[in-house]
């Protein structure tokens, strides 16, 4: 098999595969895995209490206090959380404009309480902070997001600029940092990098486009990815203002102000299966900075470029090694190649989930679709070069053998074949030649026309029983065959010789036995009956090809074949063919090897032609068999 070719098949399926990765073609499939992956590692991950409390506007809030809330009512509520001990506190309501009354009262603890920050959109058409803040940025952090491509929301944002303009810190990130600074926690540049972002302990590395299967994705300004691992205690802003929420609930605290109600919701689709409100997005950042900081929790990390493009290829390669080299036959391979399929997948989605679980991203779509890709497409190409591999190696026993014998003589093709020819080797055998008494004088009688159906109707009717018995038609001479027996492969029992002298003597009694209706065929057509001589002959011969590359023939050559044509053609025993129309002959040595299993009847010993001394003949008695 021509290995270069079979190497091109996986060269060609990858760099296909690599091309349409890199267009991002495999980006949605490779977020649904990388989703699964963080539902399955998030009951492990999920903090038992966070820092962060959300402070809520529920649609009964709503009711009560109008919407949006008067700058009277968020007043009371910030000043409530601040005195109530909240290290920091977070508005993720839009106040650009006025909401009278209490509008001077909120200025006023806006602008007077440092532990107080606001939102503000950077992004679009933008929307300003309040006003007592404008001009304060550690008092205000945009709220933006970066979606990705499927409109799900997977990282947080933390830094963003405009070309030539200032940078601008994000609201989660403002918030976070003044809950750290309460445990001496401040923001440093990265010992290894300067230009990331070092949280106590740990390097939080910006999100690239090419990190993990989201290559599609906008990477721009200062992105990080989510956990989601987060659990809020939840306040409402009504059930506060009424007094009937305990100060300790908030007391060294983040409390988050923001809405959530159906109404106003300002729902974000997550990864985690559930779309959340833009106050719940910002607890999961500030709740994830923190661990950050605290060294609770490591920023995911993910492979290099080259690192992804290896590893699809070494899918790739190992499924191409695994279908071009598959055992057993092309109908049994099938259910192979689809378990060992399933088996590389499997394994990859399970490495995947292991690996994410362990702070990694591997993705695995690309890598699963190029271990089937390759697979597939290997095992396709080596079943067809197979399937006219073996058509080619076994012509010559398509015709003269049983299905079972050749589908077994291709299962052992690499004891019996060598460069497209049968080896040559010693075996024991028996040959059998079988042809019509008189065929002579009975082709001078016959048209042309009539003179072949009539050979080919006893020739067709006879190959029938040699192939039934397991016995290879070796060769056709005018009226007559050659049959081998033991040849290829052994006849399965316990003594193979035996077993083949016996299938011989079988085949020739059917033989016998089927002319009686061959014969009322024939004279139904107007055609002679048939009269048949056989010789049996079994012993040591050599068994091979022979022949040019154009014309080749599997065959049996030595002293057996011989033999077992002079029994065939003798006339020193004589028979009466119209008593009996079949003449059986087996050689002693034939004899030996069937033993009593048949009736036969000695004959004497003659000198065939070519030989010197005299070889035992015997008869087998087909009307004793047929009884």
């Amino acid at each position: 098999m021509d290995r270069t070719r079979i190497l091109l098949i996986p060269a060609v399926v990858l760099a296909a595969l690599l091309v349409l990765r890199g267009l991002g073609a495999f980006v949605g499939p490779e977020l649904l895995v990388h989703d699964h992956y963080l539902g399955m590692a998030l009951p492990e991950k999920r903090a038992t209490s966070s820092p962060v409390v959300i402070v809520e506007l529920r649609e009964s809030d709503i009711a009560e206090l109008a919407y949006p809330m008067s700058d009277r009512d968020l007043a009371r509520l910030l000043d409530w959380l601040v005195e109530a001990g909240a290290i920091a506190v977070g508005l993720d309501l839009y106040r650009d404009l006025p909401v009278p009354p209490g509008t001077r009262a909120l200025y006023e603890v806006l602008l007077e309480e440092p532990r107080i920050v606001s939102v503000w959109k950077a992004r679009g058409h933008g929307i300003r902070p309040p006003a007592a803040v404008r001009r304060l940025p550690d008092r205000i952090g945009f709220n933006d997001l970066p979606p990705d491509t499927d409109g799900i929301f997977r990282r947080a944002l933390l830094f963003h600029n405009e070309p030539g303009g200032p940078v601008h810190w994000s609201f989660s990130l403002r918030i976070a940092l003044l809950a750290l600074a309460e445990e001496g926690i401040a923001p440093m540049p990265a010992p290894e990098d300067p230009e990331l972002l070092r949280l106590g302990p740990t390097t939080l590395p910006y999100f690239e486009h090419d990190d993990g299967g989201d290559v599609a994705a906008d990477d721009g300004a200062y992105q990080v990815p989510l956990d989601f691992a987060a659990r809020f205690d939840r306040i409402g802003i009504g059930e506060l203002l009424r007094g009937e929420v305990s100060p300790e609930r908030v007391a060294g605290r983040i409390a988050l102000v923001g809405g959530n109600a159906e109404s106003v919701r300002d729902a974000f689709p997550t990864p985690i299966g559930v779309a959340i409100p833009g106050v719940d997005f910002h607890g999961h950042v500030v709740d994830q900075l923190i661990r950050h900081a605290r060294g609770e929790a490591r920023p995911l990390r993910v492979l290099s470029e080259w690192q992804e493009i290896a590893l699809i290829v070494g899918a790739g390669l190992l499924g191409a090694l695994l279908g071009s080299g598959l055992p057993g036959r092309p109908v049994a391979r099938t259910s192979v190649q689809l378990g060992l399929g399933a088996v590389g997948l499997f394994a990859l989605w399970f490495a995947g989930a292991q690996a994410y679980a362990a702070g990694w991203w591997v993705p695995t779509f690309a890598p699963g679709l190029a271990w089937l890709a390759s697979l597939g497409a290997t095992f396709a190409w080596v079943a067809n070069r197979e399937r006219a591999d073996r058509d080619e190696a076994l012509r010559i026993f398509r015709l003269h053998s049983s299905e079972s014998v050749a589908a077994e003589i291709w299962r052992r093709r690499h004891e019996i074949f060598a460069e497209g020819r049968v080896r040559p080797q010693h075996v024991e055998c028996t040959v059998l030649f079988v042809d019509i008494r008189g065929y002579s004088v009975q082709a001078a009688h016959l048209a042309p026309e009539a003179l072949m159906q009539w050979v080919n109707l006893f020739l067709g009717r006879m190959t029938e029983v040699i192939r039934a018995h397991e016995g290879y038609v070796d060769d056709y001479f005018g009226d007559g065959i050659k049959a081998d027996f033991g040849v290829p492969l052994p006849v399965e029992g316990g003594d193979p010789a035996a077993e083949a002298a016996k299938s011989a003597v079988r085949s020739a009694i059917e033989m016998a036995l089927a002319l009686p209706d061959l014969d009322a065929q024939m004279q139904a057509m107007g055609l002679p009956p048939c009269r048949i001589r056989i010789g049996i002959h079994s012993g040591a011969s050599v068994m091979g090809s022979v022949g040019s590359d154009q014309r080749m023939k599997f065959t049996v050559v030595g002293d057996v074949p011989v033999v077992a044509q002079r029994l065939e053609s003798t006339d020193a025993v004589p028979h009466d063919f119209e008593k009996a129309p079949a003449r059986i002959l087996i050689s002693e040595a034939t004899r030996a090897r069937i033993g009593d299993t048949f009736a036969t009847t000695p004959c004497g010993a003659i000198v065939l032609k070519g030989h010197d001394d005299a070889t035992a003949i015997w008869r087998v008695d087909v009307a004793k068999e047929d009884a």
